[in-house]
């Protein structure tokens, strides 16, 4: 399994990093207060050129080097925040997409999202159902003999 090698940690630089981090019971999930990434996941810079992900240092400082490539860190809260290593799990790209988001068994207007009712779209599963439904709309608006363009 390979891992991506952090630079060496300075007791400061440690020391820093915990001070961002909100530690609560065990098993409770420890949350990230600094620097979180509109997708969810902490950072935290080591140095002025480095930064890093804060549940992949967290996982390299109390467990063992974070993997990549292969293998993945997968958060077993779903919480991208926490950084408690109880709650990280390393598995593969796959297992890790299984666990997450497209794990839906139905879409927000209750469609099933089975093999027969699922659409690949850019990596991202439609519901198509709710796609016709939008082709619908827009076929009803736009194509219809009353509608006139607006010219800018």
């Amino acid at each position: 399994m390979k891992s991506l090698r952090l630079p060496p940690l300075t007791p400061e630089t440690i020391a820093r990093f915990w001070s961002k981090v909100d530690i609560r019971g065990v098993n409770d999930c420890w949350l990230w207060t600094a620097f979180i990434h509109p997708t969810g996941y902490g950072f935290f810079r080591i140095t002025k050129d480095i930064t890093g992900y804060s549940h992949r240092i967290a996982y390299s400082l109390l467990v063992g080097e974070a993997p990549y490539g292969t293998m993945q860190l997968d958060h077993l809260c779903r919480n991208r925040a926490c950084v408690n290593p109880r709650h990280l799990d390393v598995v593969t790209p796959r297992v890790n997409s299984q666990r997450g988001p497209g794990s839906k068994t139905h879409c927000k207007r209750g469609h099933e999202l089975s093999p027969t009712n699922v659409y690949l779209h850019g990596g991202r599963r439609e519901c198509i159902s709710c796609r016709r439904m939008r082709s619908h709309v827009y076929n009803a608006r736009y194509r219809s003999p009353e509608y006139t363009p607006r010219i800018h």
